[in-house]
């Protein structure tokens, strides 16, 4: 049964006459952080465990209301992203005032992209080149570092313009698929790509779905691989597997042999195998699973 966990106000009043509005819900390690921002203007950061008595409030963040962007986390600490007018304010909370602090303020819009060892990367999308550029903070602070600026191959035609459509972190590696646009709801090109720290980006595919319904899920396993969703020539969708380089990538298995597409999804993560559902040779949905732990290459007997 539902129930409320707490009548929230705005910090040093009993009333909630200001009106809260909590968003950005974050899960950090088992405690949930979230913001407020009254009718008073202001913005607040927010922790629970879940109990009345353990949902308080952490740090005023802003005397007016500032929509917060994004949010996310790199260890046991919560990362977001404040919009302040034209500027991006990049922030850390450990869960006390004191350790909520902003890293880095950019004038411009910037997305996060996730956060690797001690560093958060976001990127941004320059509308006149159409390029992506990938930048990264420390979580010490300290000032921006440019990490990269993607290629796009597309860039003189119209309504090119790439976003990132998914993320994932595993085995050390931040992973992320970025669609290229058209002018219509399907992109044209969607590429996976990995980045490994100081070591810079590598493209790992350029054959990720472009359904305008169905985007590649990117799934890390929990034993270093990350499973998506590609095509290659002569077939269709079907599961692939990453460890973050060209030599270990490659097709998991061929479910639905031929041209067509077996659209895996809902991967889920049970004990030490992986279930997802795919279109076989029933020409239908089916259960399918396969081992968490595989090497790569994989067989195609891996899935079964």
């Amino acid at each position: 049964m539902a129930s409320r966990v707490k009548v929230v106000v705005p910090p040093g009043s009993g009333s909630s006459v200001n009106g809260p509005y909590p968003e950005s819900l974050v899960d950090v390690q088992g405690q949930l952080y979230f913001a407020t921002n009254f009718f008073d203007g202001s913005a607040v950061l927010w922790r629970s465990n879940g109990t009345e008595a353990g949902t308080t409030w952490v740090k005023k963040l802003d005397a007016q209301a500032v929509p917060i962007g994004q949010t996310g986390f790199a260890g046991n600490l919560g990362l977001f992203l404040l919009r302040d007018g034209p500027n991006t304010e990049v922030w850390k909370t450990d869960g006390t005032s004191g350790g909520t602090v902003r890293l880095e303020t950019f004038g411009k819009f910037v997305n996060l992209l996730g956060a690797l060892n001690t560093s958060v990367y976001l990127y941004s999308m320059n509308p006149s080149t159409k390029r992506l550029r990938i930048e990264s903070v420390s979580l010490g602070g300290g000032g921006k570092t440019s990490v990269t600026t993607l290629p796009n191959p597309y860039s003189d035609q119209e309504d090119a313009y790439p976003s990132v459509q998914r993320t994932a972190t595993s085995g050390g590696k931040l992973y992320f698929s970025v669609a290229i646009g058209t002018s219509g709801p399907a992109p044209r090109e969607v590429s996976l790509w990995a980045l490994n720290g100081a070591a810079g980006t590598v493209q790992l595919s350029r054959a990720l779905s472009t359904g305008d319904e169905y985007a590649s899920p990117l799934f890390p396993t929990g034993t270093g691989p990350v499973l998506f969703v590609a095509s290659k020539s002569g077939s269709g969708i079907e599961p692939w597997f990453t460890q973050g380089s060209p030599a270990t990538t490659g097709q998991l298995a061929e479910i639905r042999p031929g041209a067509g597409s077996s659209v895996p999804d809902a991967f889920t993560l049970l004990g030490n195998r992986i279930y997802f559902r795919a279109v076989d040779d029933t020409n239908s949905f089916q259960l399918w699973s396969m081992p968490a732990a595989f090497s790569c290459p994989a067989g195609l007997a891996e899935a079964e």
